[in-house]
């Protein structure tokens, strides 16, 4: 293979990379948590998830994203008695994304009810 480098980690003038940051049109972070309890299940440079109220959450990133204009896409599960449910990213008045965090918001059925879902994957995108 010509022009092919494989490496366990990068070494930079600021240490090794922690995370893929560094590098462009790959997730700089995703998360997969229990609305529940809440709990992260899984994630990728997320350090915690919170919740604030019923449905509504924040995720706070290991490292930081460079600026705001991240994108943000995300599912969640189906409620008991098969509901539709949706994820909804909040970016209001009270609650701006930062460089830091992420506020989520996640409601159920047609009512579009605030709900604590048992399944929640987000993936965050950008510079």
């Amino acid at each position: 293979m010509a022009g092919g480098v494989i490496a366990n980690s990068l070494n930079t003038d600021t240490g090794v990379f922690q995370n893929n940051n560094a590098y462009l049109g790959i997730a700089k972070a995703w998360l997969s948590y229990n609305a529940s309890t809440p709990a992260l299940i899984n994630s990728f440079n997320v350090s915690s998830v919170t919740r604030t109220a019923t449905g509504k959450y924040y995720a706070t990133f290991a490292t930081p994203m460079t600026n705001t204009n991240y994108t943000v896409a995300g599912a969640i599960s189906s409620t008991s008695g098969g509901s539709a449910s949706s994820t909804w990213i909040t970016d209001d008045v009270n609650n701006p994304r930062t460089v830091n965090n992420i506020y989520l918001w996640t409601l159920s059925g047609s009512g579009g009810a605030f709900d604590n879902n048992p399944n929640v994957n987000i993936v965050i995108f950008g510079n």
